[in-house]
Parts: structure tokens; sequence; C-alpha cells
């Protein structure tokens, strides 16, 4: 029988609770900007300084999604330009015209 839920992925049983499983990190990273923010001011620093360790954080969760975003695209890019070069040089491998 196919499960119609969307939060039903494939190795998991229904008993085991992933909405909790993606709430927990996505609430946690969400406080994370917030909680560099105080933690800086508690250090003494300026609010600005503190604002901008905030912001740095969140490019640096940016940055991360884009990295790992950008080498499952350089890989499936890698796969496609050899692709395309054989099927470039395959003519003038085998003489073929």
């Amino acid at each position: 029988m196919v499960s119609t839920c969307c939060l039903c992925y494939a190795g998991y049983p229904p008993s085991v609770p992933l909405w909790y499983l993606r709430l927990v990190p996505a609430v946690l990273g969400g406080l994370l900007p917030a909680a560099v923010y105080h933690l800086m001011l508690e250090f003494k620093f300026s609010k600005w300084t503190a604002a901008v360790a905030a912001a740095v954080v969140i490019m640096g969760m940016e940055i991360l999604l884009y990295v790992a975003s950008l080498f499952v695209t350089v890989k499936i890019l890698a796969v496609v330009d050899l692709l395309l070069i054989y099927c470039l040089l395959l003519p003038t491998l085998f003489k073929i015209m």
C-alpha cells in the first residue's frame, strides 16, 4: 500500500515523527542569530558589532546552503560537460562525417 503522506519517507516507519525532527533544527537555526547578538552584548561589544556578528552568522548559514547546492550542481554540470565533450569528439575519434 502506498502512503499519501508527504512526510513519510522511505526507510522510516510511520511512527517516526519526521515533522518534529525537521522542526527542532529549523527553530534552533532561526534563534541562532538572536543568541549571537545577545552573547556579543554580554561580552560588552557595541550594538553595531553585535548586529554585524549576527549578520555574519546569517550569511554563513546562507553560504553553507549555497555551497551544498553548488556541489550538487557542479557534479551534474561536470557530467553533462563530459558527455557533451564526448559527443563533440566522437566524430573525430572515429573519422565519422
